[in-house]
């Protein structure tokens, strides 16, 4: 019979791996849930277990993950120079390519340029893109890149608590980069199957 403690730890890892983790660490930590009742059984030790996952959380196994979180799709007239323009100057990463459309990520920021294709389509310049940074300093480095598109240097804004400056993007988006000067919870988005 398991002690009430090894059926809590195979119990916990589990369930944690059923909600939390890849399918390929579920595999995994069942495996190892299963060698460990049997070493438990029979009084022998359980085999060693490996997970493996990847730098950046993506199965190994092939199978499909799902978003946790959001992004924002924007027509463009020029997706190459925007991408260009979007990683080259501002830092971002490309996430996802996919026909017409180029997704790009800052921290849990994801913006899509998606290519218009007809005269009739407009691009989309509405609302305003902010780039968040843990420092002031940081905001002054993006402040150093981006001086010749920047309105201004970068300053204190007394009523939001934050320090930053604006820019736009080469169709004219409005484009914010700012520090926040008050404590923030971390807000965090990642791929999960």
């Amino acid at each position: 019979m398991y002690s009430p403690r090894v059926t809590f730890i195979c119990h916990a890892l589990s369930f944690w791996s059923q909600s939390f983790a890849s399918s390929q660490l579920q595999v995994q930590v069942d495996a190892f849930v299963t060698r460990r009742s049997r070493a438990i059984i029979t009084n022998k030790k359980p085999a060693a277990t490996r997970v493996v996952m990847s730098k950046d959380s993506t199965p190994q196994d092939g199978t499909v993950g799902k978003m946790l979180g959001g992004l924002v799709f924007l027509k463009t007239a020029d997706r190459m120079s925007l991408v260009e323009f979007y990683t080259k100057r501002l830092g971002m990463s490309p996430w996802l390519e996919q026909p017409d459309i180029t997704i790009l990520k800052h921290g849990n920021m994801i913006l899509g340029f998606h290519q218009i294709k007809n005269s009739e389509d407009q691009i989309e310049k509405d609302g305003m893109y902010t780039f968040v940074y843990p420092s002031k300093e940081q905001v002054d480095e993006m402040h150093d890149k981006l001086a010749d598109i920047a309105d201004g240097k970068p300053r204190h804004n007394e009523c939001y608590k934050i320090y930053q400056f604006f820019a736009e993007d080469p169709e004219g988006r409005n484009l914010e980069f700012q520090a926040f000067l008050h404590p923030v919870t971390e807000v965090s988005s990642k791929v999960m199957n």
